[in-house]
C-alpha cells in the first residue's frame, strides 16, 4: 500500500524505491493469483474460423418493431375471440357478431397476408382458442386471458 510519509518529499530517491516496491510486490500478487486459479476452457459462441456477421441496428430495430406489431395484433385477436365467445354465451348474438367481424377483419388483412404469419394464426386457433381439451367455457377464458398476459408482456 502506497504510505505518502514514507517516501517524502516527492521525487527522492527514497521515493522512488517505494513506487518500484510497491509495482513489484503487485506483479507478484498477480502472477501468484493467475497460478492458483485454474484455466478454464473458452467456449465460443459462434465457430471461429466463420466471418462474424453484425446486424445492422436499424435492421435489428425494425425486426422488433415488427414483433411488437404482431404481438399486439395477436393480442387483439385474442380479445376479440374471447369478447365473442361470452357475449355468445349470454346470448347477445348481434354484439357478438360484431367482434366476430373484427376477428375476421384482423385475420383477413393483417395473418392471411403471408404464409408465415397464417401459420402463426392456425397455431393460435388450434393450441390457443380450439383446444380439444377444454370443452368447458371457462377454461377456454382463461387460457386465452394467460395467454393474452404472457403474449402483452414480450412487447411492453
Amino acid at each position: 500500500m502506497f504510505n505518502p510519509y514514507g517516501a517524502r518529499p516527492i521525487g527522492s530517491k527514497q521515493f522512488e524505491r517505494h513506487l518500484i516496491e510497491m509495482m513489484r510486490t503487485g506483479i507478484e500478487k498477480q502472477e501468484e493469483v493467475r497460478a492458483n486459479i485454474p484455466e478454464i476452457p473458452v467456449v465460443y459462441r459462434v465457430d471461429p474460423t466463420e466471418r462474424h456477421t453484425r446486424i445492422d441496428p436499424v435492421d435489428e430495430a425494425y425486426k422488433r418493431l415488427a414483433l411488437a406489431i404482431l404481438c399486439s395484433a395477436i393480442e387483439d385477436y385474442i380479445y376479440e375471440y374471447e369478447c365473442r365467445i361470452r357475449l355468445e354465451d349470454n346470448g347477445n348474438f348481434p354484439k357478438a357478431f360484431v367482434h366476430e367481424c373484427r376477428c375476421m377483419t384482423i385475420e383477413n388483412e393483417y395473418f392471411r397476408i403471408d404464409d408465415e404469419r397464417s401459420a402463426i394464426l392456425d397455431g393460435i386457433l388450434r393450441n390457443i382458442i380450439h383446444n380439444e381439451e377444454d370443452t368447458k367455457l371457462q377454461y377456454r377464458l382463461d387460457r386465452m386471458k394467460r395467454a393474452r398476459k404472457r403474449i402483452g408482456n414480450l412487447y411492453t
